[in-house]
């Protein structure tokens, strides 16, 4: 409602100085600078002396640096909308750093290795080399950096772009590989079989947060009979010497049957045992399960004849399900939950990682019937063997179970999914090599408790990826990545990892790139030097094939990026960044991965703050996607805004740090129309400075020094000082100074460093609404009609320029582009009165300076520049808050009395305006509040006026007011009115017949004493405009 009012205003003012007559050129009609729609063709200038600027300022930074390390964006793809929110976000954050007198390092970077580009690039070609692979990999990576960072700085993202980082260049991998050595030397990292998420599509490991759940995932759940071969005195008492005791297992994977070990029980559960009375058998499970069971087989009539402890089952053993005569034991395990399943569970240790624990801890054999390709091995049985374990496999599996399946369902529930490749995953034994996050875990909770994190609640979410995360796997079976620079003894396949070794094939990935090392053989790879040191030849060993997982690429580029000069000299020297800044997904990916790696290898967290927003949804809150055809491009948003970067800027604050940001149509449209009613204001107010120049308002004499931020710094001082300027100022004039006032004290201290700029944001619409129906439409009459000279005119002028100063500072960080364009206008409207007063400087270099420390107390150990003082000046005028209580109790009673006057009088106009009224207020005597509101808007009591503040406000042909009592009743005559409002007694009188004249050139009504086209005011201006032409 607050932009369409504010839009409304202007195309009104806009009729209204089109209108023609005789006088028309003798009106103060405005002068507009700019269009109001953008010209982005400007924005490619703009966006080069912004960095070349950024490149400046970089090599002269000495104090106060600010870090925002870069998490790098995927290079497969077109950019989506989530991008434009995150870097528009860290673009905000970054020209308020420098606008605050920080010197900023952000050096964007890109994630360049990985799964998804190695599968686009070999898409429909038939290609089995590594090194071709990795050829187009490569190839394909550089191409979507390029696209992507054009867009990035079209976007008017500000960074080192000349110096971008990517996980493929030499130097970051060269660094990565140092980094292995430190770990496995600090014995962080280690090789072992462990069970590990596999992805069957791309035949290959895939860590934790790799992972999305799927909720409806669709299995075959089946409950399984075991029977019981041995088993202690607890439980025989409960059983007859003819019958058979089985224990039901519950399983959704029947193909893990196979690598069935043991099954497991809770020591402190209570089990129960179940007689069948149709075949004598006997059951056993938990308590909790014993009425579904029963509910499962009602014709098996069962009833309860005994109940167990869990320790009551130690030194019981069963017959495996799929192995002839073989003897499995029950054991006990603290994984398992009675209220889970049967409340016995089987254990398959290649298949689970509770599961693989136990088996170490009773030795238990591990037996692996499943390849990388998620299909059964030939040990298995030629029957099943290459089948997958995943479709048909699992199939045939349930058959071949069929006599000991009691009960079988197909569930829907949550399985975890490869995020790539959009498929289900196994869990599988496989030797990988694993970060150990046991021993960094504890250290890396106590670190992250230093840690600030906004939003606050956000603070939480990290500590499941830190206290609960499994070893890390960090191998990959893959050709697109980092080398892992290890060798293997083909005598027992033990790893050779060399420290002096890793060293040197650093030292060539540095100069070379890392794909030597899957073209080199042993013999050409490893210098002489190391075989005499191994006591080996190079027929004895073969290289590693497997790469890093993305996530230790980019968990290192802390220490890649920013640390990388001063490696040999961590942790004392290292370099903390100041802020990461990304999505609430990171703290299982990048956050995380960062953290445990930078706490292993500095002993402190990589970071001092995280700032978290949310997801791109669509209008409804859906997530994005091809089919639904809801997504919206960053390319196709602007396109549709004519090339206005600034309204997907704007959306992209706006949105800021929900948890779910909306994109759509009906957010496209509000974003555009807050942005173009800030533009019709910016351009209306400098269209109204086209003769006011602020040299001459501050009274400088021809020796005066200054420069534009002087200027606004002593203006800013001037009108909140008791000067000559600031008493001629009234107080409609300095309410609208506390408005800002107020809106810079919110940003300064809060909205700013919390990251709310939907609320700066929100704040600047609802003050550009009352800008534009109470300031601006109060005195557009003074504005127009005052002679150019009056001081009434240069004081709403003085006000037009402070404001268009006041959001130009507030809002440089957010709409950079419109801002610089008004930074523009203004230099242009200053040149124009000032001979050599030239533009030589972005508004963001003219701000990001400190020029004004000489007229300024500057506290240097504080990050201080010319923004700041003169928003600090500005911020002086807080002083005028009763001013602003003043206009804002005149305008409600505006509303009250045009909301009083009845419809359909004779002498009212169909309007329903006071524009011809006589308007007369009394007051009582107590009323200290309303007095001194009135002494303020319209200082002479009892004195008709038809140009105060009062007048203005009600919008009145004149108006009085005076000090006295009511009388008892109050009524109306003919084209009189009386109103009681809030104490008030206010008498509204229209004129009779004619008794007034409606002046031809300002359209006033006047009560004359002789008949005339024109008010004395026009007279009076029209006279002095001729006389100073003779």
């Amino acid at each position: 409602m607050l932009i369409h009012k504010i839009l409304k205003f202007f195309h009104c003012a806009k009729c209204f100085i089109r209108q023609k007559s005789v006088y028309t050129t003798t009106l103060n009609n405005p002068r507009f600078q700019f269009t109001i729609h953008s010209k982005p063709v400007e924005s490619v200038a703009i966006n080069t002396k912004w960095n070349h600027f950024y490149n400046h300022h970089l090599k002269n930074a000495a104090q106060h640096k600010f870090i925002l390390h870069d998490g790098p964006p995927y290079a497969n793809g077109e950019l989506h909308a989530g991008h434009a929110l995150n870097k528009v976000l860290k673009d905000v954050l970054l020209r308020l750093k420098l606008l605050s007198g920080h010197s900023v390092e952000y050096i964007p970077g890109w994630d360049c290795h990985g799964l998804p580009i190695e599968l686009k690039a070999v898409e429909n070609l038939n290609i089995s080399s590594p090194e071709e692979t990795r050829k187009l990999a490569s190839l394909l990576a550089e191409k979507f950096v390029k696209t992507q960072k054009t867009s990035f700085q079209d976007w008017g993202i500000i960074g080192s772009w000349t110096g971008c980082y990517s996980t493929m260049d030499k130097c970051f991998e060269a660094v990565e590989l140092k980094a292995f050595s430190d770990l496995h030397s600090k014995g962080f990292i280690f090789r072992g079989s462990l069970p590990v998420y596999w992805s069957t599509c791309t035949r290959s490991a895939i860590a934790e947060s790799e992972l999305e759940y799927n909720l409806e995932h669709k299995s075959c759940s089946v409950y399984l009979k075991v029977i019981l071969t041995r088993y202690n005195n607890h439980l025989r008492k409960y059983v007859s010497k003819d019958s058979n005791v089985y224990a039901i297992i519950w399983t959704t994977n029947p193909w893990t049957i196979f690598s069935n070990e043991a099954v497991a029980y809770d020591v402190n559960a209570t089990y129960v045992v179940l007689q069948c009375q149709a075949s004598r058998e006997v059951y056993l499970v938990s308590k909790n399960f014993s009425d579904k069971l029963i509910s499962l087989l009602p014709r098996a009539r069962l009833h309860k004849v005994g109940e167990l402890i869990g320790n009551d089952l130690c030194d019981c053993f069963y017959y495996h399900p799929t192995r002839v005569s073989c003897e499995m034991p029950f054991l006990p395990s603290s994984h398992v939950c009675e209220s889970v399943g049967t409340g016995l569970v089987h254990i398959a240790p290649c298949h689970g990682k509770e599961d693989f624990e136990l088996a170490k801890k009773y030795d238990l054999p591990l037996n692996l019937f499943v390849d990388e390709s998620g299909c059964f091995t030939e040990e298995i049985g030629a029957d099943l063997a290459g089948l997958s374990v995943l479709d048909e496999g699992n199939a045939s599996v349930i058959k071949l179970l069929e006599p000991i399946i009691i009960h079988k369902e197909v569930i829907s529930h949550s399985y975890p999914y490869d995020w790539r490749t959009r498929k289900p995953v196994v869990i599988r034994l496989s030797n990988q090599w694993f970060v150990d996050t046991e021993k960094i875990s504890h250290f890396a909770l106590e670190e992250y408790k230093k840690v600030n994190v906004i939003p606050a609640f956000h603070k939480h979410s990290m500590l499941p990826f830190i206290s609960q995360r499994p070893n890390w796997c960090i191998s990959r079976q893959r050709a697109w990545g980092v080398p892992i620079p290890v060798l293997f003894r083909r005598s027992d396949y033990s790893p050779i990892v060399d420290y002096d070794l890793i060293d040197h094939i650093s030292s060539r990935v540095a100069s070379e790139g890392s794909d030597f090392w899957f073209t080199e053989t042993c013999d050409q790879l490893i210098p002489e030097i190391f075989w005499k040191k191994w006591s080996l030849e190079s027929h004895d060993v073969y290289k590693s094939t497997e790469v890093f997982d993305v996530w230790f690429d980019s968990g290192l580029s802390w220490l890649c990026v920013i640390n990388s000069s001063n490696y040999s000299r961590l942790p004392c020297s290292n370099r903390v960044a100041d802020t990461y800044l990304e999505g609430h997904d990171q703290f299982r990916g990048w956050f995380s991965a960062s953290l445990l790696l930078s706490i292993a290898l500095t002993g402190c967290a990589p970071f001092k703050n995280l700032v978290i927003h949310g997801f791109v949804a669509d209008s409804c809150g859906r997530k994005m996607s091809k089919s639904l055809g809801n997504g919206i491009t960053p390319k196709e948003l602007i396109s549709s805004q004519n090339g206005c970067v600034d309204i997907m800027r704007r959306w992209a604050c706006y949105s800021g740090l929900d948890t779910v940001c909306h994109l759509g149509s009906k957010e496209i449209s509000q974003n555009a129309a807050s942005y173009k009613a800030l533009r019709n204001s910016l351009r209306f107010m400098t269209g109204n400075l086209y003769d006011f120049c602020p040299v001459t308002q501050l009274n400088y004499n021809e020796k005066t020094n200054y420069s534009l931020s002087k200027l606004i710094l002593d203006m800013a001082n001037n009108v909140s000082e008791d000067t000559c300027n600031s008493r001629c100022l009234t107080a409609l004039d300095k309410a609208v100074l506390y408005s800002l006032s107020t809106i810079i004290s919110n940003s300064l201290n809060t909205y700013y460093p919390q990251f709310r700029y939907n609320t700066i944001l929100s704040e600047i619409d609802q003050f550009l609404s009352y800008l534009s129906s109470v300031y601006i439409t109060s005195v557009k009459d003074r504005l127009y009609f005052n002679s150019p000279d009056d001081s009434s005119r240069r004081n709403t002028q003085t006000v037009f320029w402070l404001t268009v100063e006041c959001l130009k500072a507030l809002l440089a960080p957010i709409l950079p582009y419109l801002m610089e364009e008004v930074e523009s206008v203004t230099w242009n409207l200053l040149s124009s009165q000032l001979n050599d007063f030239k533009q030589s400087t972005t508004l963001l270099e003219r701000y990001s300076s400190l020029s004004l420390h000489d007229y300024c107390s500057v506290d240097k150990s504080k990050p201080c520049s010319d923004w700041i003082l003169c928003l600090s000046a500005m911020n002086r005028w807080d002083k005028f808050k009763n001013y602003s209580n003043y206009v804002n109790t005149a305008s409600s009673l505006f509303h009250s009395l045009i909301n009083s006057l009845p419809k359909g009088e004779e002498y009212i106009p169909s309007t329903g305006s006071l524009s011809s009224a006589n308007v007369h207020i009394t007051i009582p005597t107590k009323s200290q509040e309303v007095y001194h509101m009135l002494k303020a808007l319209h200082p002479l009591e009892s004195c008709i006026s038809v140009s105060s503040d009062l007048c203005y406000i009600l919008r009145a042909s004149s108006i009085s007011w005076s000090v006295g009592s009511y009388g008892d009743e109050v009524t109306n005559t003919l084209g009189c009115y009386n109103f009681s409002i809030n104490d008030l007694q206010v008498s509204v009188t229209f004129p009779l017949g004619d008794q007034t004249i409606k002046c031809q050139r300002c359209h006033r009504y006047t009560n004359n004493n002789f008949k005339d086209t024109l008010c004395p005011r026009c007279i009076q201006v029209l006279d002095g405009s001729l006389s100073s032409k003779h």
